[in-house]
């Protein structure tokens, strides 16, 4: 099963760091288990990179090309297994800076 892709959008006048998306892992093992960290696996040309600790997606500050979109994979692992999931970037004209999304992505063990 393919999960769905989760979507953002972003201004092609966006800064270096501007938060993109943010990735939530939830993990049901306790101390070192349940610790999650994200990293990007494929996508985004250097546009793009994931913060290992809290799983926000951030612009580069490499120029985003307007009207494109952008396929990230970004993966939560902890010392168990991981789990990715695709990440579309959309990007628009204009200053003014979209919303940004939040979405959980369910990572546990039994």
């Amino acid at each position: 099963m393919i999960p769905a892709p989760y979507l953002a959008v972003v201004s092609s006048d966006a800064p270096a760091g501007s938060l993109v998306y943010k990735l939530h892992a939830q993990d049901g093992d306790e101390g070192n288990n349940g610790e999650v960290e994200y990293f990007m696996s494929d996508g985004g040309e250097g546009r793009f990179e994931v913060d290992r600790k809290n799983g926000q997606v951030r612009t580069t500050g490499l120029p985003l090309q307007r009207d494109r979109e952008y396929l990230l994979t970004v993966v939560a692992a902890d010392r168990l297994g991981s789990r990715s999931a695709p990440v579309v970037v959309s990007v628009v004209a204009g200053a003014r800076p979209p919303p940004v999304h939040q979405r959980l992505l369910h990572h546990r063990h039994t």
